[in-house]
């Protein structure tokens, strides 16, 4: 089934912090979404962290940033490349979502 929701996650040296915002995805109502997490070359265990969380989901491609510059806007448009769905919503490796967020926004989307 496609992703109707892409969300790009730049991340960079967050490991004590991707678990709850990728965990903060998992737990939303509306199933429909895909993760895309690009990392910047993290020098702690933020990678292999976020590597382990997507074995688990499916949903959730890491990505390792493998050209110049660095930054997260480099790491947001890596992440719009691979993104596959009708929507897209930029996250940061520290944000959290509440459980209703995705649903009550592709609602208003539809609404309109």
């Amino acid at each position: 089934m496609r992703s109707v929701v892409s969300i790009i996650i730049p991340l960079y040296n967050r490991v004590d912090l991707v678990t709850e915002t990728l965990a903060s995805l998992i737990a939303q109502t509306y199933p429909y979404w895909e993760a895309i997490v690009v990392d910047d070359g993290s020098t702690d265990e933020s990678y292999e962290t976020a590597i382990n969380i997507s074995n688990k989901d499916s949903r959730i491609k890491v990505y390792k940033r493998e050209r110049l510059p660095t930054g997260a806007s480099v790491c947001r448009n890596i992440g719009l490349e691979y993104a596959t769905g009708e929507y897209v919503f930029f996250l940061d490796s520290d944000d959290l979502l509440a459980p209703y967020c995705l649903a009550k926004r592709v609602a208003i989307i539809h609404s309109l």
